[in-house]
């Protein structure tokens, strides 16, 4: 995964350096290559993992490379430190979260489809008749009229 420089983007990560043993320092990509992981993949596998277990996969191959040097804790503070140097995906959203986010913009779209159809329906219900020239209001309304010719 090439960043814009060529470089990866686990390269913080996989070149922080663990300890030094001797003046030859140890670092991710050291410790997971001895442990015949591929560095790259792993750091892609974690970035994906949710925290915790990111942390905790980590903090056991760390302490799995040198138990003498790191106790249980030690390991797993250092690993949440390391993780945090991983680039990280987005979480997913849930379906309340996105429904909540677009609530209001459905109810907006609703108020204005209501508008818009009263608007259309007051529009036809006021069309023009082409034979007389009259609307359909102007109709309506003299045939409730009592007529003049009526019988008597």
């Amino acid at each position: 995964m090439p960043g814009p420089s060529g470089q990866s983007a686990f390269d913080r990560f996989l070149l922080s350096q663990l300890q030094e043993n001797d003046g030859v320092p140890l670092t991710v990509l050291s410790m997971l290559a001895r442990q015949d992981l591929e560095p790259i993949a792993e750091a892609l596998r974690l970035s994906q993992l949710p925290h915790d277990e990111a942390v905790n996969s980590l903090a056991l191959k760390l302490w799995k490379a040198d138990s003498d040097f790191w106790s249980p804790s030690d390991a797993s503070i250092l690993a949440a430190q390391l993780i945090a140097l991983l680039p990280r995906e987005r979480e997913p959203e849930s379906v309340v979260t996105v429904i909540a986010r677009y609530e209001g913009q459905l109810m907006m779209w609703l108020v204005y489809g209501i508008v818009l159809g009263t608007l259309v329906f007051n529009g036809t219900s006021q069309r023009s008749d082409p034979a007389s020239g009259s609307t359909t209001a102007e109709i309506s309304a003299s045939q409730n009229q009592p007529s003049s010719h009526a019988i008597k």
